[in-house]
């Protein structure tokens, strides 16, 4: 393993039955030669991190991954899967979650406890055991200003690394596919919550069936120096995150968009499940890349979180943002706080009542 005194990346699991499916991370982060984990007799950070049996340890430590000079945090979990989001509660520090399924469900228990985080929380939530792409978006995320280990990790994915731009902006792209309404309120308040942390944003429209409009736009944006892009999806279309993924090193948020309730349905049927990895049979015209498809997913309408992942992944490379984050996450809480009093002052049913005007 590789470890050292000033790691990049803190990589934790739930229970050592995790283990052999969260090995595929540990052998990506090795590949490029990224530092992983802290070892102490006494503070050990990474590897075997109870939400429920050690929460006190869960807290402390996340609590203290900023200090320790990670950057970002891999958090395996399965079942209830509790210690991503309660990582992510923890930390300003951008916060992927590995659904892991268990020996009696197929996995999507693990998946919707990971990425349907309330607003505030945000998780990067990749597809059911797919170790490999979170270690892969880690590394993208902390190589994001060096265009060294970026041609690296293009090159690994087989994506052209011969004119790499920097990614310097404090800024991010919105890739709209057609069909897909994105309404006026929503892209205002995503807009407006991404400029309180100095975050600027470019909506731009895409066909829905990849194309050459896909990579062009890809590189239009590689050249414009952002740092992630957030790309839509519905429930018809719920594989365009997928398909841009495949085609950049940029970190890629996806965002499932629905008007109504998302129905239940087998797994590789499940649109927030198809968002994130290919299920055999589906599209069989067109075969998933060898690395597979490095995609963070929010929850379901989640563009505010989207926004918020988007922030803490900025903040690795700023300060300033990441300072913002930080406050956002105490205004949050103190919102809470705030509630409760007012819950307590007028009894439960005048605060129902109150709720319903």
């Amino acid at each position: 393993m590789k470890r050292s005194t000033t790691p990049e990346i803190e990589v934790r699991m739930g229970s050592d039955s995790d283990l052999q499916k969260v090995i595929p991370a540990y052998e990506v982060l090795e590949e490029f030669e990224i530092s992983y984990d802290l070892s102490s007799p006494d503070k050990p950070y990474g590897g075997i991190i109870s939400a429920h049996r050690t929460p006190r340890f869960m807290q402390r430590t996340a609590c203290n991954l900023e200090q320790k000079k990670f950057s970002v945090c891999i958090a395996a979990a399965g079942g209830a899967a509790h210690l991503p989001g309660m990582t992510a509660a923890n930390t300003p520090l951008p916060v992927i979650g590995i659904p892991i399924s268990p020996t009696n469900t197929d996995g999507l228990d693990s998946l919707l406890s990971i990425i349907q985080m309330p607003y505030g929380i945000p998780v990067g939530c990749v597809g059911i055991d797919q170790a490999a792409q979170a270690a892969l978006i880690a590394a993208q995320i902390i190589s994001l200003s060096s265009i060294e280990q970026r041609a690296k990790i293009r090159t690994y994915r087989n994506i052209d690394a011969s004119a790499i731009q920097p990614a310097w902006k404090n800024k991010i792209g919105l890739l709209v596919p057609a069909g897909i309404e994105l309404p006026e309120k929503k892209y205002s308040d995503f807009e407006t919550l991404l400029s309180r942390f100095g975050i600027t944003v470019e909506k731009k429209e895409i066909p829905a069936v990849n194309d050459t409009t896909h990579l062009k736009t890809v590189n239009y944006f590689e050249t414009e120096g952002v740092r992630a892009l957030v790309v839509l999806n519905d429930c018809d279309i719920p594989f365009v995150a997928r398909e841009i993924s495949a085609l950049t090193d940029l970190p890629v948020i996806g965002v499932l968009l629905s008007s109504k309730k998302v129905a239940s349905a087998p797994l590789e049927q499940y649109p927030l499940a198809r968002m994130l990895c290919y299920y055999e049979g589906e599209q069989p015209e067109i075969q998933p890349p060898p690395r597979g498809y490095p995609v963070l997913g929010v929850a379901i309408n989640g563009l505010q979180n989207a926004a918020l992942l988007a922030a803490r992944i900025i903040g690795v490379q700023d300060t300033e943002v990441r300072s913002h984050v930080k406050i956002h996450l105490e205004e949050i809480a103190e919102e809470v706080r705030e509630k409760n009093v007012l819950f307590h002052a007028l009894g439960w049913n005048d605060y129902a009542k109150q709720m319903k005007k």
